[in-house]
């Protein structure tokens, strides 16, 4: 398989579990937080998003373990030896952890193909959303504004400190809308400037500035980027979708909280709902921001209505714990990673498991390398339940050989039975060896040992 195949079959495979662990972290964290400002639930799920994408792209910089043909030992075990323990969870992490997948190149190649073409077609959406926002800026007007309206715009300006953002008015926006990303500007439809309220344009005002006070319109664009290699998950659209809802209800906490009560806002978001036209113009999709993003208008009013303010303690307790789960969870998910191995019959070998855990020096024997030569060997015992039940099979264990020539590490490739494999590994625990040696010098390799258990 090609190497960079091999590395974005990698990277999915450890997109598909990893990020979907973090989208339930994210719902369950979010439901300690649904009393606390929308600030905290806004970047809980931003860090879900980031994590989503860093913790598989850090997967590729670990080691990549190229398997060739290793020298295998051969051990036979009659049914006639005694009993041997067995390890219910022995065997239960032998099989999470070691179990192995074959993954031809072929089929590797396929899934690079369909993956590039996924990822060519959200460039193409992402070309149309951006020209569609582009031609929406383009058809913005400066307009008039009443009389009545210069004091509101003023005082929204001063309060928000954004002089020099400018009102315009244009007819392909369904509602009022937040675009540029040097130069912001909040872009007014139509039916607002003809038939809006004071109370409507204080509302307005304030949900778009507080937009461009937070830098909404940079952030979202920096995140639809940083999603883009993993937009095809569902979870992925999940988290995107909370962040939209958390963007909008933070906006609503900084207008309720320096212009305007949050009765009052409510009652002006209901009202401009009423009056926005039910038809989609050219602004959807793009990357404007607008009141009405994320279709949570229910939700945003009754949060406005309870307007239930936690205590500080609750809220610092709340974000503490949020904290610490999703630190822990990133710390566990990035101990783990699927690993995309080759072997030497030209097909892959999809392995789960907690990286470098035989470390980084071990070996693998292959030209250059003498390999280790048995010294002494115990031989396995056969399990009496295991010969009872007429369990047999070729347990295939994988052991690393220290410098010494003692067995370091065991641990199953191929399992046939529980307390098969179990007595498989205590007897090759118990081998020594010569050591391999690479230009004269003891070396640590790893071997597979091949445990046949027969009843004849």
């Amino acid at each position: 398989m090609h190497v960079a195949n091999k590395l974005l079959v990698t990277f999915l495979l450890n997109v598909l579990w990893q990020a979907t662990l973090l989208a339930i972290a994210g719902w369950i964290c979010s439901r300690l937080l649904r009393s606390t400002s929308a600030r905290h639930v806004y970047r809980l799920w931003v860090s879900c998003l980031l994590f989503s994408l860093l913790l598989p792209l850090a997967s590729l910089g670990r080691r990549i373990e190229i398997l060739p043909s290793l020298a295998r030992v051969n051990v036979a075990v009659a049914a006639s030896s005694t009993l041997s323990s067995s390890s219910f969870w022995q065997a239960v992490y032998v099989r999470l952890f070691h179990a192995r997948i074959s993954f031809g190149s072929l089929n590797a190649e396929w899934f690079a193909v369909l993956y590039v073409l996924f990822i060519f077609i959200w460039l193409l959406r992402f070309v149309s959303s951006c020209s569609k926002t582009s031609r929406l800026r383009r058809s913005a007007y400066a307009r008039q504004l009443p009389t009545t309206l210069v004091p509101i715009v003023e005082r929204c300006k001063q309060v928000f400190a954004l002089e020099g953002v400018p009102i315009l008015c244009s007819a392909l926006v369904r509602g009022p809308v937040v675009t540029g990303l040097r130069s912001p500007v909040v872009i007014v439809p139509e039916f607002l400037f003809a038939n809006g309220s004071d109370e409507q344009w204080v509302s307005t005002l304030a949900h778009e500035f507080a937009h461009i006070r937070r830098r909404d319109f940079l952030f979202n664009l920096a995140l639809e980027l940083i999603s883009w290699p993993m937009s095809f998950h569902p979870a992925v659209l999940t988290v995107k979708r909370q962040i939209s809802a958390a963007r909008e209800r933070a906006c609503d906490e900084m207008a309720t909280a320096h212009l305007i009560q949050p009765a009052s806002y409510a009652r002006a978001l209901v009202s401009i709902a009423e009056m926005v036209p039910s038809l989609r113009p050219l602004s959807q999709p793009d990357y404007s921001l607008g009141i009405f993003d994320a279709d949570i208008l229910e939700e945003r009013i009754m949060k406005l209505l309870r307007n239930n303010s936690p205590s500080r303690f609750w809220t610092t307790t709340s974000v503490l714990t949020t904290t610490a789960i999703m630190l822990g969870l990133c710390v566990s998910v990035s101990a783990f990673s699927f690993r995309v191995d080759e072997g030497a019959n030209a097909s892959s070998v999809l392995s789960f498991g907690m990286t470098n855990s035989q470390g980084s020096d071990v070996l693998k024997i292959g030209p250059g390398i003498t390999p280790p030569k048995i010294v002494s060997k115990v031989q396995p015992t056969y399990p009496i339940d295991a010969k009872k039940a007429k369990r047999r099979g070729v347990v295939v264990v994988a052991a690393v050989i220290g410098t010494d020539g003692r067995v370091e590490n065991v641990s199953v490739l191929k399992s046939v039975d529980p307390s098969l494999d179990q007595s498989a590994m205590d007897a090759v625990r118990q081998w020594t060896f010569e050591p391999a040696l690479k230009d004269g010098k003891p070396v640590k390799v790893e071997t597979h040992v091949e445990i046949n258990f027969s009843l004849k």
